[in-house]
């Protein structure tokens, strides 16, 4: 990214701070900063928001703005809320990742979303990916300091992203069959890890 001349700021930049104050949008147009007033207003400009902060990875900085929407919008803003916050959050499973962010960004979509609604679908499917992600780093490491403590936690984030695989419905239903067959082999393995190390 190339700097912007001395004095000047980037749209990034007025919009955070634009936002810290009460929220707004940038015009991708016009480059202009506008706050935002109202559900409708948030809404509307939720699309230019997405674009400026995905492309960064700065999406928690709408989240008062999705947040808003996501409690006084009407029920197709709240999927739009949650729609946004899903592609904000699917960045950090590329390189380089973040799993525990995606996953703490998808466990949100999942309470904005319609759970009859395919957003729902998808966020849970992700939601149980980025887990399994971290249960593949936090599995050798439980062995290896024979800890109780991240023993626990495994179990405890398989049964999550067990219940995150189930939710995800139609989707990828080839690829959640075998995340579960993992799942499932993992289950007495994390037992005796269990029964080992928390005496």
């Amino acid at each position: 990214m190339v700097a912007p001349p001395r004095g000047q700021t980037t749209n990034t930049d007025r919009f955070v701070r634009l936002q810290q104050r009460g929220g707004g949008v940038i015009d991708e147009h016009t480059n202009d900063v506008f706050p935002v007033v109202g559900v409708g207003a948030s809404a509307g400009g939720l699309e230019a928001v997405r674009k400026l902060l995905e492309s960064q990875k700065r999406i928690e900085q709408a989240m008062p703005i999705l947040e808003f929407v996501s409690q006084k919008g009407d029920a197709q803003a709240k999927e739009g809320a949650a729609t946004i916050l899903l592609n904000g959050a699917l960045p950090f499973l590329q390189p380089p990742q973040d799993f525990d962010r995606a996953a703490t960004m998808l466990r949100q979509v999942t309470t904005w979303a319609d759970p009859k609604g395919k957003v729902f679908q998808i966020a849970n499917y992700y939601l149980g990916l980025s887990i399994l992600q971290q249960i593949a780093k936090i599995d050798p490491e439980a062995e290896k300091q024979k800890s109780c403590d991240l023993a626990t936690k495994e179990q405890s984030m398989a049964a999550e992203a067990d219940r995150a695989f189930k939710a995800s419905g139609a989707y990828k239903p080839d690829d959640v069959a075998k995340f579960q067959k993992y799942l499932d082999g993992l289950r007495p393995r994390t037992a005796s890890m269990l029964k080992a190390y928390c005496k």
